[in-house]
Formats: C-alpha cells, sequence, structure tokens
C-alpha cells in the first residue's frame, strides 16, 4: 500500500481530503473535533477562569482546564519510551537464578 500523498495528482489529493472531510460531517465529528479544541486551549469560556461567587462576592470560585492536562498526558502515556523489565532472582540459590535467565 503506497503512502496517499506520494501522488503527484494535485486535484486527486484535493478530492481525497475533501471525502474526508464529509465524512467527518456526515458522522457528526467536525463539532467533536470542535469543542474538543476549544476545550484542549480554553476558548470555551469556560475553562481556567476565577469568577465572584456568593451573595455578595465574598468567595471565587476557580475552574481549571483539567481536560488539557488529561489529553497531554494520555499523549505522553502513549509516545513514551516502553519500560523494560528484567527478571531477577530473590533468592540465592541455582535454581532459582536459572529459572529467572530463563523467564527472561
Amino acid at each position: 500500500m503506497e503512502y496517499f500523498a506520494i501522488r503527484a495528482d494535485v486535484d486527486e489529493l484535493m478530492d481525497l481530503v475533501t471525502k474526508y472531510y464529509q465524512r467527518l460531517y456526515a458522522m457528526g465529528l467536525t463539532q467533536k473535533i470542535q469543542r474538543s479544541h476549544y476545550m484542549y486551549f480554553g476558548q470555551n469560556g469556560k475553562t481556567s477562569r476565577i469568577q465572584s461567587a456568593g451573595d455578595e462576592g465574598e468567595r471565587h470560585d476557580v475552574s481549571v482546564n483539567d481536560y488539557n492536562s488529561l489529553i497531554r498526558h494520555v499523549i505522553t502515556l502513549v509516545t513514551a519510551n516502553r519500560r523494560s523489565f528484567k527478571a531477577r532472582a530473590v533468592n540465592t540459590d541455582y535454581q532459582s537464578q536459572v529459572q529467572s535467565v530463563l523467564l527472561y
């Protein structure tokens, strides 16, 4: 299978891009993507703000953009190097040492 962007025909590439966006719109994903973008960057007006609360404004409520933090953590977990574990025998006898080497 060939990478789609290697194709030389610009019209064919533009047609693929147009079909992609039409499929997103048909499935109702464009609004989800836009809402996710706004939540990530705090552009919806509800994230990361301080507002007065209480009957006389004696209290302040703080909203924190948790969505941005969660997405960054997921990206870090997915793209980070894999942890490598080594089997190590707790016992010092020969049989335990051999088994830990075989399980590795």
